[in-house]
């Protein structure tokens, strides 16, 4: 019966392999980061100026009669709710792309910590040496 071994010569060439994936990770959760940033930029702007169309009746109502003109801050009227939906469906989609780029973040962290684990196993195993045949002859518990 044929037991499993490690290469342990192979050790090497594995830690190169998995410290390569993890800067290769690690590139890739910084491009993450750097979209996210930018969607969530867009995602605050977008936001406030859904805020700022929907309260023009309110800013009208309120200003006009206190100090605003026609043609002034406060005077415009209401933009139309197809433009208003169209800024909705662009906070959607903002908001469902952060999400998305964030789980996917969270996969490339979990990679990253799971391949930094196995480069520190693969250090430790490098220095095991297989078991010869010549311990299990001398009577070693094997």
């Amino acid at each position: 019966m044929n037991e499993p071994t490690v290469n342990t010569e192979a050790v090497p060439v594995l830690i190169e392999g998995a410290e390569g994936k993890i800067r290769e990770f690690q590139a890739k959760v910084e491009r993450i980061d750097a979209r996210v940033q930018q969607l969530e930029a867009d995602r605050e702007a977008v936001e406030a100026l859904l805020e700022y169309v929907k309260e023009a009746a309110q800013r009208k109502s309120v200003l006009t009669g206190l100090f605003v003109h026609d043609f002034e801050y406060g005077s415009a009227d209401p933009v139309h709710p197809e433009i208003v939906d169209q800024y909705e469906k662009r906070l959607a989609r903002r908001l469902a792309s952060i999400k998305q780029l964030k789980l996917l973040r969270e996969q490339r962290v979990l990679a990253i910590e799971f391949a930094q684990k196995d480069v520190e196993r693969l250090k430790k195993i490098h220095g095991v040496h297989p078991w010869p045949t010549y311990l299990e002859s001398a009577g070693e518990d094997v």
